[in-house]
């Protein structure tokens, strides 16, 4: 079997910074969309909003593992 090559320097600092600012982001909007914007939540604002969470709830499964040492 072939032995595996090391990351870059940096490498894992740039891409749990990548991960972290794009999650924040995407909480920020999610708060804002859901609890601040002014109207009342419809069958087609719903849907959106499943796919943010889901989105989010990705983002926190990818930023888990690359906070991972192994």
């Amino acid at each position: 079997m072939s032995e595996r090559k090391p990351l870059p320097q940096g490498y894992r600092q740039g891409i749990i910074t990548a991960i972290t600012v794009l999650l924040g982001f995407s909480l920020a909007f999610l708060r804002f969309w859901g609890t601040e914007a002014p109207g009342e939540w419809t069958t087609r604002s719903i849907v959106p909003g499943i796919l943010l969470t889901g989105a989010v709830v990705l983002q926190i499964i990818a930023l888990y593992r690359a906070l991972r040492l192994a």
